[in-house]
């Protein structure tokens, strides 16, 4: 009895989590507020659009191979203590304030990117493009192909500058990743912050994704 009584309000739970994030704004409604600040330098949505796409592609992958006939309800799943929808959105967010930071970095000791890192950039960003008109999944965005080149290109100063900063520090470039001890150290010496408020009003899950 008792067990199916937890069956049962573990099913209300989730129905109601569900109900609540269908509350989500279209993601064009929000491109120019402020996703990540660091420092008196922000980001927009529209220039931290690309992590967006890249993340729910990331999940929805997973979601397949979970639920090949509903891959959708992956998204309301509980994983370590947190959805997976709630889980996706923080991620994004941290990676978003992550390169920002890099980016910074890489500008304040004027890091340029030679030929190979240009020549492998316009290769990235033509890949990315291409993928992102699959399924309508840009038109969902709302944003420009210049709005995502510009994305690559700061992020390519962000892994560059993220390589040489793991060198001088004698780590791999992994241990400064956003989730890394290494870039939770290098976080505290950073005014950045994330934009919880207009983060919450986006439903990951259904931003660049259709599973109609």
């Amino acid at each position: 009895m008792t067990l199916c009584l937890s069956a049962v309000l573990i099913a209300l739970a989730l129905y109601h989590y569900d109900q609540r994030q269908k509350t989500g704004v279209p993601f064009d409604t929000v491109l120019d507020e402020t996703a990540v600040k660091v420092g008196d330098q922000t980001r927009t949505f529209r220039e931290v659009a690309f992590y967006v796409a890249y993340e729910e592609s990331q999940v929805d992958e997973q979601a397949r191979v979970y639920n090949p006939q509903n891959p959708e309800k992956y998204w309301n799943v509980h994983v370590d203590g947190v959805f997976v929808r709630l889980a996706a959105r923080n991620a994004c967010a941290q990676m978003a304030l992550h390169d920002e930071i890099f980016y910074q970095m890489a500008m304040r000791e004027k890091i340029t990117l030679n030929e190979e890192d240009r020549r492998t950039l316009s290769n990235y960003q033509k890949d990315v493009w291409n993928d992102l008109k699959e399924d309508d999944r840009i038109e969902r965005l709302g944003v420009s192909k210049e709005d995502i080149d510009a994305t690559l290109e700061r992020m390519s100063y962000a892994q560059k500058m993220q390589l040489i900063y793991a060198g001088m520090n004698g780590v791999e470039y992994e241990d400064y990743d956003f989730s890394a001890p290494g870039y939770e150290n290098l976080l505290k010496e950073w005014e950045g912050e994330i934009n919880k408020a207009a983060w919450k009003q986006l439903e990951f899950g259904s931003i660049t994704l259709s599973y109609e």
